[in-house]
């Protein structure tokens, strides 16, 4: 039980620190503007047309995921690494395909989510994937040494994830979850804090406000609703 709760406050802490760390925007993290992030993105999309590489994101991961073996990339359009990597993963994907294997690839920068599932922590990483075997790619990102590892490369790698912290568990949609609705408010946040130009100090002062006004207003509702305590009437001796 004790380990249970140990490792399951380790999940919370990892998606917690996850969330803080990654849903700053491209902007935050590169110098660039929220404009320019949103085109490197849609820019890398529009190319996908064409592509043997399958797009991956939340509304079709867990579908996708679950027919047949796949190589996956995490990527993020702003990554030069990745840039470079990007032509040897598409012959890579192009060889593979015509073996049965698919090849699919999630911009890490956008579906924030999914990268704390798989605790992601550089671009680009790399993972055979079987049904719930996950196997995380260590060796050279050569078109050789990639074919090579989903045909039988990953039998020698460990499995990347325990049964509590699997990104395909109960647990990992739930820490999913989590990083979504943190970084949800993380947005709403700075749109406010921007529309409105205050600082981090008023909005965070205006919020704290807020929080009590409203837990008055509720703790009031409440007290009305319950009833009233009946006074026992005291006997004189």
């Amino acid at each position: 039980m004790r380990r249970s709760v140990r490792w399951g406050g380790r999940l919370m802490a990892m998606g917690l620190v996850m969330a803080v760390t990654m849903s700053g925007t491209c902007a935050v993290r590169r110098h660039v503007s929220s404009e320019a992030c949103m085109e490197l993105s849609a820019g890398h999309r529009s190319r996908a047309s064409s592509s043997h590489v399958v797009d991956i994101e939340p509304s079709n991961f867990e579908r996708l995921l679950s027919e047949g073996q796949w190589l996956l990339e995490f990527y993020a359009p702003w990554c030069g690494f990745c840039k470079q990597f990007e032509p040897v993963y598409e012959e890579v994907a192009q060889d593979l395909k015509t073996k049965g294997y698919r090849v699919g690839r999630i911009d890490g920068s956008l579906h924030k989510a999914l990268t704390a599932r798989f605790a992601i922590q550089g671009f680009p990483t790399i993972f055979y994937i079987n049904g719930h075997s996950i196997r995380k790619h260590s060796g050279d990102r050569s078109k050789e040494a990639l074919v090579k590892f989903v045909e039988s490369g990953y039998q020698v790698e460990p499995e990347a994830f325990s049964a509590l912290i699997h990104p395909l568990s109960t647990w990992g949609k739930l820490l999913g979850m989590l990083v979504s609705f943190i970084v949800y408010m993380h947005d709403k946040y700075e749109f406010v804090r921007e529309e409105f130009s205050l600082s981090h100090t008023m909005l965070l002062a205006l919020l704290a406000v807020a929080a009590m006004v409203i837990g008055s207003f509720i703790g009031l509702v409440i007290a009305s609703l319950m009833p009233a305590k009946k006074k026992v009437p005291q006997h004189q001796d």
